[in-house]
């Protein structure tokens, strides 16, 4: 078991520094990734509405007449990959919200025990 070296205001500053960078690094990617997430849903439920409208207004698809629900199983079908595409951009957006929330609550702390350190060394 290896031993800890007792904590230093030098260490404790040194960490929030790295923590207050990373949260600037996330924060500077996040608006492209929420645009993205925006823009890949609203192309999927375009997509879907086109598809699930066409297949209802016609109501054939290669001369096999269709019902609603089917009309929706064919734009479900046609639109697979703007879905995937939807749901991974929504996970990376949601995946980058929590990073930032966690260095948010990591910086809260750091400098709370900066703060009690100083404290209790009187400085």
């Amino acid at each position: 078991m290896s031993e800890r070296a007792p904590l230093s205001i030098t260490s404790i500053e040194n960490r929030l520094r790295d923590a207050i960078h990373r949260q600037e690094e996330l924060t500077s990617g996040y608006l492209e990734i929420i645009e993205n997430a925006g823009r890949a849903e609203a192309e999927f439920k375009t997509k879907f509405a086109k598809e699930r409208f066409e297949a209802r207004v016609l109501g054939v698809v290669n001369g096999v007449k269709i019902s609603g629900d089917a009309a929706d199983d064919l734009a479900t079908i046609e639109t697979e990959d703007e879905r995937f595409a939807m749901e991974a951009t929504a996970a990376k957006r949601d995946a980058t919200r929590q990073a930032l929330l966690s260095v948010r609550e990591e910086i809260g702390a750091l400098q709370s025990l900066n703060s009690n350190y100083r404290t209790a060394v009187g400085g």
